[in-house]
């Protein structure tokens, strides 16, 4: 339900508390992709590249939430996603 998750989202921003659990969230995703990057690649889980990936991944997943959010629940969140990693792909300086 669009209206619900925008509603919800809209409360987590402007809440510390709800904010900081949500942060946390994130914070255990991007543990999760630096590690299975890490392990693709062949590397350490504290090398920098695949750190960076998991930051940049669920970067990525936020502005989406963010951005679909802003735009009050209209459109297909999945383009927002897209254009994100397409971003980050290409470097942001193309974009």
């Amino acid at each position: 339900d669009p209206d619900l998750y925008v509603a919800r989202a809209r409360l987590a921003f402007e809440h510390a508390d709800i904010l900081g659990a949500a942060l946390v969230r994130f914070a255990l995703l991007e543990e999760v992709v630096a590690s299975a990057a890490a392990e693709e690649l062949g590397a350490s889980a504290t090398d920098l590249k695949p750190r960076l990936i998991g930051a940049a991944t669920t970067a990525a997943i936020r502005s989406t939430s963010q951005t679909w959010v802003a735009r009050n629940g209209r459109g297909d969140p999945r383009e927002i996603v897209n254009e994100s990693f397409n971003f980050l792909e290409q470097g942001l300086a193309a974009g």
